[in-house]
């Protein structure tokens, strides 16, 4: 037996595939199967890193050197650098499997009684309380490593603008603009906003089949809390457009005033994400940065315009 102690080598842990299979598809805005450097940048910007530094990352992953990366090139870059964090994505894999089995089984076999469909009602709404309670201190720990992030470098230009990563569709053009990216869009939904506010009846919308609920928020930023304010808005944009039934949502801003509009599938879903942890956490942001309150109105519209 050799002597003495010998250097052990911890083994790289690789990245959820499902993960980076979910990841690539929402970087990957118009579907073609590969992420372009316009891609990349809009969806990971973080108000830190500036354009030249992104670039840097983006050419490191891509291996093949064709100016666009792919599944296997995120893959292997993300195994290299998600560190402890990928169990916790590998967990997270086997929890949402799970939890579709479970969902499926409430509805196979014989109808449960009432005892029984009372314990499923009150175990599953637990387990959102659960679920939501871990995004708070997460939302923290990013707020604070981005703050100390920033203030480390003041002198660097973060690549920063506020866009969803939905909008990615129209940043492959040269000249890609951010407000005429946008101005379409929000053009079409402030037209729908005068068109539908107090004109429409439900009894007309329910005639055309299913409706949508929409939803603009209104926000008037104190100067002097815009970076504060920025950081917490667009933590609240990249979380409010994955939050299931969410069919759509854009920002635009002007100066220190920003409008939001979210489209949400009905209003049990839209009341469910006023009730979300996220979306109170940024209320108490809003009440600290806003000149007045978080003011937001919604109606219904047709499901087929979306």
């Amino acid at each position: 037996m050799a002597s003495g102690t010998e250097a052990t080598v911890e083994p790289t842990v690789a990245a959820d595939q499902d993960f980076i299979d979910d990841l690539f598809r929402r970087v990957d805005q118009n579907d073609n199967g590969s992420i372009s450097f316009d891609e990349f940048r809009v969806y990971f910007r973080d108000g830190v890193m500036t354009s030249n530094e992104l670039r840097d990352i983006f050419d490191e992953i891509d291996t093949g050197g064709n100016g666009s990366i792919e599944t296997g090139e995120m893959f292997a870059f993300f195994t290299q650098n998600i560190g402890g964090l990928a169990p916790m994505f590998s967990s997270l894999s086997a929890m949402n499997r799970e939890m579709t089995q479970a969902l499926q089984s409430t509805h196979g076999g014989a109808a449960p009684d009432s005892r029984e469909k009372f314990f499923t009602r009150f175990f599953l709404k637990e387990l959102v309380q659960a679920l939501s309670a871990l995004q708070s201190p997460l939302q923290v720990a990013i707020n604070a490593m981005t703050e100390e992030a920033r203030s480390s470098r003041p002198t660097a230009i973060p690549e920063q603008e506020i866009l969803l990563p939905s909008e990615a569709r129209r940043a492959g053009s040269k000249n890609h603009d951010v407000g005429s990216a946008l101005s379409g869009e929000l053009d079409r939904l402030a037209t729908l906003v005068d068109k539908l506010s107090g004109k429409v009846h439900c009894g007309t919308l329910e005639e055309q089949g299913d409706t949508a609920i929409l939803a603009t928020f209104e926000m008037d930023v104190m100067p002097e809390q815009i970076e504060t304010f920025q950081i917490a808005f667009t933590s609240y944009l990249g979380q409010t457009q994955f939050v299931r039934g969410c069919i759509r949502a854009t920002a635009t801003h002007n100066d220190e005033s920003v409008v939001l509009y979210v489209v949400f599938e009905s209003e049990e879903a839209f009341d469910l994400h006023l009730r979300s942890e996220h979306y109170r956490g940024f209320q108490r942001v809003c009440a600290d940065t806003l000149t007045r309150p978080l003011k937001f109105t919604s109606m219904n519209t047709p499901r087929t315009w979306w």
